[in-house]
C-alpha cells in the first residue's frame, strides 16, 4: 500500500495536527506501509530550512517540502499544486489533513482527477464552535470551496466520537469514521510518572497548561480560577504560544488577578522542554470551550498526570470513566474547586495519574492507532476497487 499524506505544515509551532501527522506517518510506516508526506515550508512568520529539490527521509517516511507564496497565512503554494497534479495518480490513497487552508484544495482536486480515493481529517474544523469562530468568512468559504472536498472524501476521519457526532450533525452524505490520535508513552518508574518527578523545593504544587494559546482553550477561565485560590499553595505554568496581542491580554489578566508571582508563561515548548514540564507538573488542566480530541491532555495522561478538563474536551468521557481526573463545566468557580481538590490531596493525584497512564496505554498508543488507520485505508481502497469493477472502469495503478 502506498499512501500520501497532505498537510499544510508539519512545523511544531502550529500545534496538535502538525505534530500528530508526523507521528501518524511514522507509525504507519512501521507497519510496512509506504508513506510519503507533502507539505509546505510554513513555520509561523518564517520558513522551515529544509531541502526543496529532493525528499527528506526520516523514520521511514519521505517528506516533500514546497515553498509557500503570498498570502502566506493561507499556506498557498503553487509548486505543491503542480506536484500533486503530477503525482497523485501514483498512490493508492491520499490522506488530506485540515480545512480552510490552501493545501486541502489541490490535494482533494488532484485525488478526484486521478480517481484515487482520499480520507479527509478536518481536525476539529467542522465542530460547531470552530465553524462559529470567524463564521463570516468560514461559512461562505465552506460552501464555495470545502463542501465538495468533504463530500468527495471516501471517508471523513474524526479523531473522537464527539467529533464524529458533530460532523454527522451537518447532514451531509458522508462516511465518518472515528479513529483517535495517538501519543507516545514515556518510560515510567514504579510510581506512574515519566521518570523521577522534580518537585519544587518550596512545596508548591505545579499546575500545568500546555497547548496553543487560543481563545477556545479557556485560559481566561483558568486565570480567574487560580485567582480564586489564594489560600492554596500552587503555581500555574502556562506553556504555549499564540497571537501576540492575545498573549499580552492573558498576561495583563494575570496581573489584574494578582497572580504575578503565581503564574509563569514559558512560551512555546517542545521536545525535551515539554518532557521536562510534564515531569515537573503535579496536575494538568485544559478547560477548553471546544476540543475535538485534546492531544495535550492525552500526553499528560501518558505521563501519569491527573487531569482537569472541561466537558467540551473530547477525552472527557474517557477521563471520567477511567477515574483519571475531574471533568468540569466552563465555569471559573467550578474549575477552581476541581483544581483545589487535587492540590489538597496528593494521594488522589497519584491514583488518578496511574489510572490515566493505563487509559493512555489501552486507547492512545501510536501502534494501536496505526493499526486502526491501516484497516480504514484497506477498506477504502477495496471499496473503490469494487465500485470500479462494477462500473466497468479500469482502476488507476499506483507505482510501487
Amino acid at each position: 500500500m502506498k499512501v500520501l499524506h497532505v498537510v499544510p505544515s508539519i512545523s511544531p509551532v502550529y500545534g496538535g495536527p502538525s505534530i500528530t501527522t508526523v507521528r501518524m506517518a511514522e507509525s504507519l510506516a512501521a507497519l510496512g506501509i509506504e508513506v510519503d508526506v507533502a507539505t509546505t515550508t510554513a513555520n509561523g512568520s518564517c520558513e522551515l530550512r529544509v531541502p526543496l529539490d529532493r525528499p527528506v527521509v526520516d523514520n521511514g517516511v519521505r517528506y516533500f517540502y514546497f515553498p509557500r507564496q503570498h498570502p502566506k497565512f493561507w499556506t498557498f503554494s503553487w509548486p505543491l499544486t503542480r506536484w500533486l497534479a503530477h503525482h497523485a495518480h501514483t498512490y493508492d490513497l491520499l490522506h488530506v489533513h485540515a480545512l480552510f487552508s490552501y493545501a486541502t484544495l489541490p490535494a482533494c482536486w488532484a485525488a478526484r482527477r486521478a480517481s484515487v480515493p482520499y480520507v479527509l481529517s478536518p481536525h476539529g474544523m467542522l465542530d460547531r464552535w470552530s465553524l462559529r469562530f470567524h463564521s463570516w468568512k468560514k461559512v461562505p468559504y465552506f460552501r464555495l470551496l470545502e463542501r465538495r472536498n468533504v463530500t468527495g472524501a471516501a471517508a471523513v476521519h474524526a479523531i473522537s466520537e464527539r467529533e464524529k457526532r458533530a460532523i454527522e450533525a451537518l447532514g451531509l452524505p458522508l462516511r465518518v469514521v472515528a479513529v483517535s490520535h495517538g501519543v507516545d508513552l514515556p518510560n515510567l518508574d514504579g510510581r506512574g510518572t515519566s521518570g523521577p518527578r522534580v518537585h519544587a523545593r518550596d512545596g508548591v504544587v505545579n499546575v500545568l497548561f500546555l497547548s496553543r494559546l487560543h481563545p477556545k482553550k479557556g485560559l481566561e477561565l483558568l486565570l480567574d480560577a487560580v485567582g480564586l485560590l489564594s489560600q492554596h499553595t500552587l503555581r500555574l505554568v502556562i506553556a504555549g504560544d499564540g497571537d501576540t496581542a492575545y498573549v499580552s491580554g492573558l498576561k495583563n489578566r494575570a496581573v489584574a488577578n494578582g497572580l504575578t508571582s503565581r503564574v509563569v508563561f514559558t512560551g512555546f515548548a517542545a521536545g525535551g522542554e515539554k518532557r521536562r514540564l510534564l515531569a515537573e507538573a503535579d496536575l494538568f488542566v485544559l478547560p477548553s470551550y471546544d476540543e475535538n480530541f485534546g492531544v495535550a491532555a492525552a500526553e499528560a495522561l501518558s505521563a501519569g498526570l491527573p487531569v482537569v478538563v472541561s466537558e467540551h474536551v473530547a477525552l472527557a468521557d474517557h477521563v471520567r470513566e477511567a477515574g483519571a481526573g475531574l471533568v468540569v463545566h466552563c465555569d471559573a468557580r467550578e474549575l477552581a474547586r476541581a483544581i483545589a481538590t487535587l492540590v489538597d490531596d496528593p494521594d488522589l493525584r497519584d491514583g488518578m495519574g496511574q489510572a490515566g497512564r493505563r487509559l493512555a496505554e489501552s486507547e492512545f498508543s501510536w501502534p494501536e492507532v496505526a493499526k486502526r488507520l491501516a484497516a480504514l485505508y484497506e477498506d477504502v481502497i477495496a471499496t473503490r476497487r469494487a465500485r470500479n469493477d462494477v462500473g466497468g472502469r479500469k482502476e488507476p495503478s499506483a507505482r510501487r
